[in-house]
């Protein structure tokens, strides 16, 4: 199967968790996976009911352990594969030849309804809580959870929901939103699920932090409901990357020492591409920014640049549809310098495997866009000096982004022989290092540099001293 942005929206209706890293479009790309990723419960449920519909009977789980390992990504195919172990049953989620999510889960035939679920659409907030890391120390809740039984017969079939159980189903689903709603709530990332067999008369759930470790940025949640109890962890994921304002930059910038640019900026509304426009921006050059999907955050970096430069616009430029690029406002702008920043979510490779998908996506973004624009900017028959970002990582070859550094080493190759084809290209591929940018995140303590440095590389740029 293949999950979509629906299936998203048909959960978050179901659980009541509307965390932003699963439903928000814009607001995901400046999250740790770039994307919109799917719920890890909702991943779950739906590889047991592939399993249920081998099994074919009423069930009841008595255990179950679910690690998530890896994110599930939209839009991209999953399987399942199953195997028994005894008197368990081993469940596997795969995208891209990777085990996404491994299962668990120990069953006895179907058992005692012990509660009555109330089936009403319940008044919850649909924003995530916003807390600290310390904040979630011994935190604790009891929540509500209902769901909607024709939404749940709709959207995992009645079939499944006739041989899990409702009140099952329903408890299940209400993890999801302990984790991405109330603790950690916002910056959440689910890592696993332990439920062990339960006797509870009550119809919610009640949990608790129970420890906290902020060498890794776990979380541990106790719970207890009427079917299960539970240990949860999850992480906090780490704040995104926001770059800083100009007037925090004053003291990196020169006055006018840009007034002679006509920028173009491909990719302008967050990370090195916002940070350029606003260096270049404070000094007085004319500005042509771009962005694709992230229309308030273009509209916002905006703002900031006109309080010291009124000589900025923007419009929307999709890099894989080259297409439907209009090349009539740029050759109308007549750009002096061209920065190219568009680049999808980097980290998305597995460690020693190649992914030929994965590939395709950097090569188009990398390679064939960069192409197409430089050919189409050359008629305009003048000098354009352009910044293509390469990377450290085409020649450190990190064993989990084989394609990322593949991709950016040919658009080395490509830059030197547009250079040597067109008199009137001038081409700066430096390799950068990790910058902190909201592509760099990571769960684990990896040291990222200020990407303030890009400034250095700009100045390059002024003086045409293009050596690459």
């Amino acid at each position: 199967m293949i999950f979509t942005l629906k299936d998203q929206n048909n959960f978050a209706e179901l659980s009541k968790d509307f965390n932003p890293m699963h439903c928000d479009e814009i607001l995901a790309r400046r999250y740790i996976y770039g994307e919109p990723i799917v719920h890890g419960i909702n991943a779950m449920l739906f590889a047991i009911r592939e399993w249920s519909a081998k099994y074919n009977k009423k069930f009841y789980i008595s255990k179950l352990r679910c690690k998530f390992t890896k994110a599930v990504f939209l839009n991209s195919k999953v399987s399942f594969k199953f195997k028994k172990i005894n008197n368990s049953i081993k469940i596997s989620l795969i995208q891209n030849d990777e085990i996404k999510m491994r299962i668990l889960m120990e069953v006895k035939g179907s058992k005692y309804q012990n509660i009555k679920i109330r089936q009403n659409d319940l008044e919850i907030n649909t924003v995530p809580n916003d807390i600290s890391f310390d904040e979630l120390i011994d935190f604790k809740e009891t929540i509500n959870f209902s769901t909607n039984l024709q939404h749940a017969e709709k959207y995992y079939s009645k079939d499944f929901v006739d041989n899990i159980g409702f009140n099952q189903l329903s408890e299940i689903i209400a993890y999801s939103r302990i984790v991405g709603m109330h603790a950690p709530g916002l910056n959440s990332i689910f890592s696993e699920l332990n439920l062990f067999e339960n006797r509870f008369t009550s119809d919610d759930i009640s949990f608790k932090v129970i420890s906290v470790d902020d060498r890794f940025n776990i979380i541990n949640i106790e719970s207890q409901g009427p079917s299960f109890k539970s240990n949860i962890k999850a992480f906090y994921r780490p704040l995104q990357v926001n770059q800083k304002k100009i007037e925090d930059l004053k003291e990196h910038l020169i006055p006018n020492e840009f007034k002679d640019f006509r920028a173009l900026i491909i990719g302008a509304s967050r990370g090195l591409g916002e940070l350029t426009a606003k260096c270049l921006g404070h000094g007085g050059a004319s500005l042509m920014l771009t962005y694709s999907k992230g229309k308030s955050d273009i509209l916002n970096v905006i703002d900031d640049i006109k309080k010291y430069n009124k000589n900025v616009s923007t419009f929307q430029l999709d890099v894989t549809k080259t297409e439907d690029i209009n090349f009539k406002i740029i050759e109308e702008f007549k750009p002096t310098h061209v920065f190219y920043y568009a680049t999808p979510f980097i980290f998305g490779g597995t460690r020693n495997k190649f992914s030929k998908e994965l590939y395709k996506k950097f090569k188009i973004f990398y390679y064939e866009a960069f192409e197409v624009i430089i050919k189409k900017l050359e008629r305009l028959n003048t000098d354009i000096y352009y910044l293509y970002p390469s990377s450290s990582a085409v020649q450190d070859k990190p064993d989990d982004m084989v394609e990322y550094s593949l991709a950016k080493k040919e658009g080395e190759e490509l830059c030197s022989n547009l250079e040597s084809k067109y008199s009137n290209v001038k081409i700066f591929y430096p390799r950068l290092p990790r910058l902190e940018t909201d592509q760099t995140v990571s769960l684990s303590s990896v040291k990222n540099e200020d990407p303030i440095q890009i400034l250095d590389i700009i100045r390059l740029m002024n003086s045409k001293d293009l050596t690459s």
